[in-house]
């Protein structure tokens, strides 16, 4: 046989052939095997990317709210405050100053009002300031005073009260606003446009009623582009426009709000000539509609609408930071609670470090590896997944009634001590099982002792991971809740001694929301709580670079 003949096996197939197949096949695989790990990438990195997601959203929502407060309102006053504003407690227009230290821009007419006759008698139910609320007008208003209103002879007098006193205001006459930049005072702008309305427009029809308007329906209102009060939520009726007379504060405020000038009002528009003339086509034309001063709409007995806005501020302040709380929270800051919190941390700290580091320090390099240890490490996992809650029982049953240390910060400090052991023990001791034996053998090669090896050459290289270990033990202990409640208290007021009722971040922003107290104040709180544990993760992280 020739040498040159392609050699068969025993199947007929040549060698070649049968190489290009398994060439083939071995392709084939590799494009599924790649096909596959590129399947798992995806697949990995969605998971990891919608994790991300879902905690950049969650924590940007909170810092967001935290920072800023967006709220929809519903109040009989368009959000339009101008600095002069009739009020009815002089001829003509009014200015309402404050003294500096009075957090306030705006107030509306009703809360002016009932400020000049005593009630409130504190700032905190206007604008959250614990200030004893002092008013001064001139012996010439006319209106109705509280007992504590001080009337004085000049406007002069009434700025110079106003600049020395805490939480004072005065209304004075525009005509002598001249004076006032002798004189350290704010000015306040005034909200006391309203929309009047006849009351047929609240009359309820196959269960159907309008409760307010907000600022785009006002605004096509206005300018004639709405006729029946259908299109804005309401009853089946015809709308009418009342036009204010001309030359009017309300006059303007229409052309103003609608956008328009005096040559394009609508042609629908009624109009009227004398304030008498405009409340009492008001009154009197079912589904009518026009912009009201409330001075001038109480006159005549007008119906006024609901107007709905949204209101946008800062939520955070320094003074938010530096004062103290007031009034269950509801007025001032968070200072205090603040300075508890760091309390609690530290006193955390300090009880649960050294002894779950010893602890650590213990099962990995003195304990016999059986039976015993291996108990103990189930009870610490144990420990670690029991709900907080019962270590608040436990606590408040030992620690508050056995022990006498009373409901307060020593008891609270214990409670969590305990809660967050098991945490640092097994992160510890990971750490200190991940140092090479080869570590350990050099040292004693050299001469150390057991100990001084230990202190020396193994927890320094571990310290990096019981470091993290803390970290997330003080973020446990940071937001714990349900554990406090029993053993901490609820007192908002800087801790005094280790026995004192202290409450905490988490306490005070579980309080906020379950008392209905203030959900920005509540935001607000939550983004202080996220900033401390950012802060002592970044300070933790640094010090352990810095040092190993």
């Amino acid at each position: 046989m020739s040498t040159t003949m392609t050699e068969k096996n025993s199947t007929g197939a040549s060698v070649d052939e049968l190489i290009k197949s398994e060439q083939r096949k071995a392709n084939v695989h590799f494009k599924k095997s790649n096909r596959a790990n590129a399947i798992a990438t995806g697949l990995l990195w969605g998971c990891a990317g919608l994790t991300l997601l879902i905690l950049v959203y969650i924590l940007g929502f909170i810092l967001y709210r935290g920072f800023v407060s967006s709220n929809i309102l519903e109040s009989e006053y368009i959000d339009r405050g101008t600095i002069e504003t009739s009020i009815g407690l002089y001829p003509g227009s009014s200015v309402v100053i404050a003294n500096k230290d009075l957090r306030l821009k705006s107030i509306d007419y009703e809360d002016l009002s009932a400020l000049l006759k005593g009630k409130p008698s504190n700032w905190g139910n206007v604008n959250e300031q614990d200030l004893k609320v002092h008013a001064y007008v001139l012996k010439s208003a006319k209106g109705d005073f509280g007992k504590k209103t001080t009337f004085l002879e000049s406007s002069e007098e009434i700025a110079e009260a106003v600049a020395k006193q805490d939480g004072a205001f005065g209304v004075i006459p525009v005509k002598d606003a001249g004076i006032l930049k002798d004189y350290k005072v704010n000015t306040i702008s005034v909200e006391a446009l309203s929309i009047g309305v006849n009351p047929t427009v609240f009359k309820i029809e196959n269960n159907i009623k309008l409760r307010y308007i907000d600022r785009k329906m006002l605004e096509r209102i206005l300018k004639g582009k709405v006729t029946n009060w259908q299109e804005v939520g309401g009853i089946d009726l015809p709308l009418r426009l009342i036009l204010p007379p001309t030359g009017s504060y309300e006059y303007h405020a229409f052309l103003d709000i609608a956008g328009v000038t005096g040559d394009k009002i609508p042609e629908s528009a009624i109009e009227s000539r004398t304030a008498t003339d405009y409340y009492e086509r008001i009154n009197g034309y079912p589904g009518a509609i026009g912009l009201s001063l409330r001075t001038e709409g109480d006159k005549y007995g007008a119906a006024f609408l609901k107007y709905q806005y949204r209101k946008t501020k800062k939520n955070i302040a320094l003074w938010f930071l530096f004062e103290e709380p007031k009034r269950a929270g509801k007025v001032g800051g968070v200072s205090s609670i603040i300075i508890n919190t760091v309390y609690m941390v530290l006193l955390t700290v300090l009880f649960s470090t050294p002894i779950g580091i010893g602890a650590a320090v213990y099962l990995t390099e003195y304990a016999r590896q059986g039976t015993l240890v291996k108990i103990l490490r189930l009870g610490t996992e144990t420990l670690a997944g029991i709900p907080s809650i019962i270590f608040g029982l436990f606590g408040f049953i030992v620690f508050v009634g056995y022990c006498h240390m009373g409901v307060g910060l020593l008891a609270g400090t214990l409670t969590l001590t305990l809660m967050i052991l098991p945490t640092i023990v097994r992160t510890s001791e990971e750490a200190i099982k991940s140092v090479p034996r080869a570590v350990r053998a050099g040292s004693l090669a050299l001469g150390a002792g057991k100990w001084q090896t230990i202190r020396k050459v193994v927890i320094p290289a571990a310290a990096p991971g019981i470091l993290t270990g803390v970290i997330l033990a003080i973020g446990r202990a940071v937001g714990e809740t349900a554990a406090l409640m029993f053993t901490m208290g609820f007192d908002y007021k800087r801790v005094k001694n280790l026995t004192s009722s202290a409450r905490v971040l988490s306490t005070h922003l579980y309080q906020l929301v379950k008392e209905g107290i203030s959900f920005d104040r509540a935001f607000a709180t939550a983004t202080i709580l996220i900033v401390i544990v950012l802060i002592v993760n970044v300070l933790s992280t640094k010090l352990v670079k810095r040092k190993y």
